[in-house]
C-alpha cells in the first residue's frame, strides 16, 4: 500500500508533467498559444506607429499617397520585426 508521502509525490509528479512536457518540447503547439498573442500584440502596436510614423515623416495630404505610404511603412516594420524579434523566430521555427 502506498504512503501519504507516497501518493502526494505522484500528484505533484502529475501537475508538473504538462510543463515539462511543454518545455521539452517547443513545437509543441500549447507552447505556440503564448508566441501568437504577442505576435498579435505587437501588430496591434504596429497599426498606430505606422498612421503616426507616416504623417511624421510625410504628411501626405492625398488619400492614394498616405495609403502607400502607410502601406509601405507596416511592410518594412513588420519585416524587420520578423527577422529579429525572438516571438516570430520562434513561431517560426517549428
Amino acid at each position: 500500500m502506498l504512503a501519504k508521502n507516497e501518493i502526494a509525490r505522484a500528484i505533484n509528479a502529475r501537475r508538473l508533467q504538462p510543463r515539462l512536457r511543454d518545455q521539452q518540447s517547443p513545437g509543441h503547439p500549447r507552447t505556440h498559444q503564448p508566441r501568437r498573442r504577442r505576435i498579435l500584440w505587437y501588430l496591434g502596436l504596429l497599426v498606430p506607429f505606422v498612421f503616426f510614423a507616416e504623417k511624421l515623416v510625410f504628411g501626405f495630404a492625398d488619400i492614394r499617397k498616405q495609403l502607400l505610404a502607410v502601406s509601405l511603412i507596416f511592410v518594412v516594420v513588420f519585416a524587420l520585426l520578423n527577422l529579429f524579434h525572438p516571438a516570430f523566430q520562434m513561431c517560426a521555427r517549428r
